[in-house]
């Protein structure tokens, strides 16, 4: 089955988040567009949801749900939000695979890595020490790898993508 978008792109609405529909609407276009392009870069499952709300300010870009989802940080620039959505199709390619699998110990979220135990997931914090383990993370510096080189792959295919907010 040829993997789409579910539901296809949307905005949460957690909140009053009227002053971004129309970053919306430009992101959902752009990926709507050039999914066929950018589909297959990476292993992904038969449906995606492919969501989009703000991020607190000390959040990541992006957070890969499982295999069945990604949530991205509308308030950026439409580059930073595909180079984001590019990184976190490689966590839902990991998860796929059954590279990467998470269980819950307590409240803990524990990751498995090629079938090796990592312990708790570690998260990005607020200090240079806690970002440096999480970046050491193998399915990070994999994603973080792949990211880039796809979104050069798809602008090699349809041009820049330009990083300005409307």
């Amino acid at each position: 089955m040829k993997p789409t978008i579910t539901n296809p792109v949307t905005l949460e609405h957690h909140g009053s988040y009227k002053h971004l529909h129309r970053q919306c609407a430009r992101v959902r276009e752009f990926i709507e567009t050039h999914w066929d392009k950018i589909l297959p870069m990476a292993d992904i499952p038969g449906d995606l949801n492919i969501r989009l709300r703000p991020l607190p300010k000390r959040r990541i870009a992006g957070n890969g749900s499982l295999a069945t989802g990604v949530m991205l940080d509308i308030s950026r620039g439409l580059r930073d939000i595909i180079s984001t959505l590019m990184h976190e199709l490689v966590h839902v390619e990991q998860f796929k695979q059954g590279r990467l699998k998470t269980t819950c110990v307590g409240r803990k979220t524990v990751c498995y890595w090629k079938g090796d135990c990592w312990g708790p997931m570690r998260l990005p914090g607020n200090t240079k020490r806690s970002a440096d383990k999480y970046d050491e993370q193998p399915w990070e510096k994999e994603a973080r790898d792949r990211q880039e080189k796809m979104t050069i792959g798809l602008e090699a295919m349809i041009g820049p993508i330009p990083n300005d907010i409307l």
